[in-house]
C-alpha cells in the first residue's frame, strides 16, 4: 500500500475527509458510495462502491443470454468499468467506460443510436456499430450502471431498446 503523505483528525462524530486529490484520482464524486473495511495488519480500506459489480453473476449470465437471443453483444457496466461482456471480453471486460456512455448514465437517458461512428462505449475505442442500444440501471432514484447491447447488423430496431430496458429493470431489482 501506498503511502499519501496526507494525515487527518477524525472529529467528535468519527467522520474523516478523504482528501480531494484522492477522491479525483479514485473517481470517487459527491453522494457516491465507499466500503469501508478492516483489512490485516489493523488497516482501515475505503473503497468505492460497485452495486452493479456486486452482481456479476446475474450480470454476466444476463450478458450471455442476451447475446444467445440476439447474437449481439451484450454489455453491462457500473459507473466506471465494464463489469460483464458477452462477446469481445479481452477488448472490454473491466475496462473504463467513455465519458459519452457515463454521461448517459448520468443523465438516466435510454437510448437508442444508429450508424455510430462518433460513439465509443469504453475510452480509446474505435469500434463502429449499427445500432447501440443503452438503458441505465436506475433503483431509487439513483444511476448505478447500464445494460448495452452493440449490433453490427442493422436488424433489430426499437426491439433492442425494450430488451435493454427489460435487462437494467431486472438488474435494478436485484440492488433494491
Amino acid at each position: 500500500m501506498k503511502s499519501t503523505g496526507i494525515v487527518r483528525r477524525i472529529d467528535d462524530l468519527g467522520r474523516v475527509v478523504i482528501p480531494k486529490e484522492i477522491r479525483r484520482t479514485m473517481k470517487i464524486k459527491e453522494g457516491e458510495e465507499v466500503e469501508v473495511f478492516v483489512a490485516p495488519e489493523n488497516s482501515i480500506v475505503i473503497k468505492k462502491y460497485s452495486a452493479v459489480s456486486k452482481l456479476n453473476e446475474h450480470s454476466q449470465s444476463y450478458s450471455e443470454i442476451m447475446y444467445q437471443v440476439t447474437q449481439n453483444n451484450c454489455l453491462i457496466c457500473d459507473l466506471d468499468d465494464i463489469i460483464s461482456c458477452s462477446f469481445d471480453a479481452n477488448i472490454y471486460k473491466n475496462t473504463p467506460i467513455s465519458n459519452e456512455l457515463s454521461k448517459i448514465i448520468r443523465e438516466r437517458k435510454n437510448v437508442f443510436l444508429e450508424d455510430t461512428e462518433l460513439f465509443a462505449l469504453i475510452k480509446g475505442d474505435s469500434k463502429i456499430y449499427k445500432e447501440i442500444f443503452i438503458s441505465p440501471i436506475v433503483s431509487k432514484g439513483d444511476a448505478y450502471g447500464a445494460v448495452i447491447l452493440a449490433t453490427d447488423k442493422c436488424t433489430m430496431g426499437e426491439n433492442g431498446l425494450a430488451l435493454v430496458k427489460t435487462a437494467s429493470g431486472f438488474l435494478a431489482k436485484q440492488i433494491d
